[in-house]
């Protein structure tokens, strides 16, 4: 991805109905620490195939989200809980962030 872009970066986790735990997604630069965190249901929803026994969504960035990472190598993980306690998390998810030219947001004016 691109920084100042805003991509839909799609989740899935196999093997686990997730509906209805509560999902934090966070995005980290390796090296130099920048790092976010969404959460379901609130910024993105997740659905469950039970046909491939898997959880799965699609969360969109901000072009605010993405000008926070630096170029380089980043990582994603979600870690969630259940109402009853139970947490667990996925392993990360590589992420490759490409800078770009003109810093700053964009508008379409």
């Amino acid at each position: 991805m691109y920084r100042g872009s805003t991509p839909t970066l799609p989740i899935e986790i196999q093997g686990a109905d997730l509906t209805r735990a509560k999902l934090f997604l966070t995005i980290k630069n390796r090296e130099q620490g920048m790092q976010f965190t969404l959460t379901a249901p609130e910024d993105f929803t997740v659905t469950y195939d039970q046909e491939k026994d898997r959880t799965i969504g699609d969360v969109t960035l901000t072009q605010e989200q993405t000008l926070s990472l630096q170029a380089g190598n980043c990582v994603a993980q979600i870690r969630y809980i259940f109402p009853d306690g139970a947490a667990d998390a996925t392993l990360m998810a590589e992420i490759s962030v490409k800078d770009v030219l003109k810093e700053g947001v964009i508008c379409y004016e």
